[in-house]
C-alpha cells in the first residue's frame, strides 16, 4: 500500500484514495511527505487532528442498517421476526446489528429483528447456515451486510422463499423473486463528489466528510426502479421513504442510538 501510494504521488496525481479502513494508517504516514497531493480514505476520522491535505469519510453504514430495519419490518408478511446476518466480528458490525434492530423494533413493536454475525466475510456456506438458522427462528426477511457471505445469506433466503434485502451493490439479479429492494452504496457518486471539490477547490482536508444518508446509499431493484412492488405494498415503501428522509435529515440520532 505504501509503496502504490508513493507511487501514485510522485507521478503527481492530484488525488489518491484508498478504499477502505486498511488504508488509514498508511495514507496518514504517506500525506504530509506530498503536502500537494490530495488523500481520501473510506472510513471514519481515526483521529481528532489529521493532516490537512488528507479527508475521511462517514459512509452512513448505521443510518442504511437502521433503514434496512425499518424496510425489513414494513415488508414481513407475518410480523414476527427479521434477521441480519453480518460479516467480521468488529465494532462497525456491532453497530450495524444494532441500528438494523433498533429500526426493525421501533418501527413494528413486539416484533423479534434477530441477528447473526459470523466471523467471516468471505463464506457463502456460513451465510447460507447463518440464514437458515433465522428463517428457522420466524425471520421472513433477511439483510445482510457480509460480502461473499451475504451472497451465501441470499442463497438461503431463496431456498427457504423468504423475502431478502441486498447490499453494497443491486443484487437483484441474484434473487429477482425474493429481493425487495437492495441498498446500494454509492461509491460512483461519492468519488465524483470528492473530485469536483477538488477541482473546484473546497476539497475540505484535514476533516471527516458525512454526507447523507439517502446519497451514500441508494435503494436499487433492476428493472423495478427503487424496489420490487411485488414484495411490499405502496404504503409500505411510502412510510419508508418517509423514514429515510428522516434519518438523512438527521432527526433520527442512530449514531446515539448505536454507540
Amino acid at each position: 500500500m505504501d509503496q502504490v501510494a508513493r507511487g501514485y504521488s510522485d507521478d503527481g496525481f492530484d488525488l489518491i484514495i484508498g478504499h477502505g479502513v486498511e488504508f488509514s494508517s498508511t495514507l496518514l504516514e504517506v500525506a504530509p511527505d506530498y503536502p500537494s497531493q490530495h488523500y481520501f480514505v473510506t472510513t471514519f476520522l481515526p483521529q481528532p487532528e489529521v493532516p490537512r491535505n488528507i479527508m475521511f469519510v462517514n459512509m452512513g453504514y448505521f443510518g442504511a442498517a437502521y433503514g434496512a430495519g425499518i424496510l425489513a419490518a414494513l415488508i414481513s408478511e407475518k410480523k414476527q421476526a427479521v434477521g441480519f446476518i453480518g460479516g467480521d466480528d468488529d465494532p462497525n458490525q456491532q453497530r450495524i446489528k444494532r441500528a438494523f434492530i433498533a429500526g426493525a423494533q421501533h418501527t413494528v413493536p413486539g416484533i423479534r429483528a434477530l441477528a447473526i454475525i459470523t466471523g467471516d466475510y468471505d463464506n457463502a456456506a456460513k451465510g447460507r447456515e447463518a440464514a437458515s438458522i433465522l428463517i428457522g427462528n420466524g425471520a421472513d426477511v433477511i439483510w445482510h451486510a457480509a460480502d461473499v457471505t451475504g451472497l451465501g445469506a441470499i442463497q438461503g433466503a431463496v431456498a427457504a422463499n423468504v423475502k431478502i434485502l441486498g447490499c453494497y451493490s443491486d443484487q437483484t439479479d441474484l434473487a429477482p423473486n425474493n429481493m425487495a429492494t437492495s441498498f446500494e452504496l454509492n461509491l460512483g457518486g461519492m468519488v465524483i463528489s470528492v473530485a469536483q471539490e477538488l477541482a473546484a477547490g473546497t476539497f475540505a482536508g484535514g476533516t471527516e466528510w458525512r454526507p447523507p444518508v439517502n446519497q451514500m446509499w441508494l435503494q436499487t431493484c433492476g428493472t423495478n426502479g427503487d424496489h420490487n412492488p411485488r414484495l411490499g405494498s405502496a404504503d409500505e415503501w411510502k412510510i419508508f421513504q418517509k423514514a429515510w428522509s428522516d434519518i438523512a435529515a438527521r432527526k433520527i440520532d442512530v449514531e446515539a442510538l448505536v454507540a
